[in-house]
């Protein structure tokens, strides 16, 4: 089998697996299957994945990381420096062409509101959305731009890991902007983000080597589960604590494979 179907093949084995259709999977669930088929060092898993997360949101583009694996990084020359400005000017035209083939109008201004609910649909918890667009707002109100009137969707395209050769992604989005524009209902919002919640947080167990008894009264402590994401874990457990150590216990021992966009607000990098 050549390169380019395998890489297909590969492509189209995430896919099956990506039951939300977001096209991310996080680090951390990847770097279980990596480790799981090979002998990965969490530096040379690091390394990888920083290539196509440059800035550590904690998400992986799964198409963009098996163009990657397969073909390398195109947008660095071989010196290592960043692509001349033709290359740059021609990528902001594939973008456009892309985004105009798609209706996907990247000027249009998305309030709080409007990102929260675009958000919901690519299965990211309010609270998550909310700490992008206000990261996103801070870094364009420094640059002396207003955001009173809403934020361009462009923006929010480095944050969400988006390039121009990211047309599944671009898909992805087009169909969020569209289901929240056309008022269509998320998906069981509370649900995801009680089982990101809880995977956060078994995942916190075990590196720190505690038992799943010590889940509640770890939750309030824990560094890697949101803060709405505890809301819904004491609004769904308060009654029924056990309940909450065997679902840790159940995710410690067999982790779900959660999408990549979901869980990254407490792992944010500001700088």
């Amino acid at each position: 089998m050549d390169e380019a179907s395998e890489a297909d093949r590969l492509k189209e084995a995430f896919r099956a697996v990506d039951k939300a259709n977001t096209g991310f999977f996080s680090r951390d669930d990847l770097a279980k299957v990596f480790k799981e088929l090979e002998a990965w060092s969490q530096e040379d898993l690091d390394e990888l994945f920083d290539a196509v997360d440059p800035k550590k949101t904690g998400k992986v583009n799964y198409t963009a990381l098996i163009n990657y694996i397969f073909h390398g990084d195109d947008d660095v020359d071989e010196e290592g420096g960043e692509e001349d400005s033709d290359d740059d000017d021609a990528d902001a035209a594939a973008m456009l062409e892309e985004c105009a083939e798609l209706n996907l109008d990247l000027e249009q201004r998305m309030t709080l509101d409007m990102w929260t609910q675009v958000m919901s649909h690519l299965d990211v918890d309010a609270g998550e959305a909310e700490t992008m667009y206000r990261y996103v707002a801070k870094e364009l109100e420094e640059r002396g731009e207003r955001t009173a009137r809403g934020i361009p969707v462009r923006e929010f395209l480095d944050d969400l890991d988006i390039t121009v050769k990211d047309h599944e992604s671009l898909r992805h989005l087009d169909a969020a902007i569209d289901a929240m524009l056309s008022k269509k209902a998320p998906p069981d919002t509370h649900q995801h983000a009680l089982n990101i919640a809880v995977s956060s947080l078994a995942l916190e167990l075990r590196k720190r080597d505690l038992p799943a008894s010590e889940a509640w009264q770890h939750l309030q402590a824990s560094k890697g589960v949101s803060h709405n994401g505890k809301v819904v874990v004491q609004n769904t457990f308060s009654n029924d604590k056990s309940g909450l150590v065997q679902l840790v216990d159940t995710y410690m021992r067999q982790p779900p494979l959660l999408p990549a966009a979901a869980g990254q607000a407490a792992n944010r990098d500001h700088c």
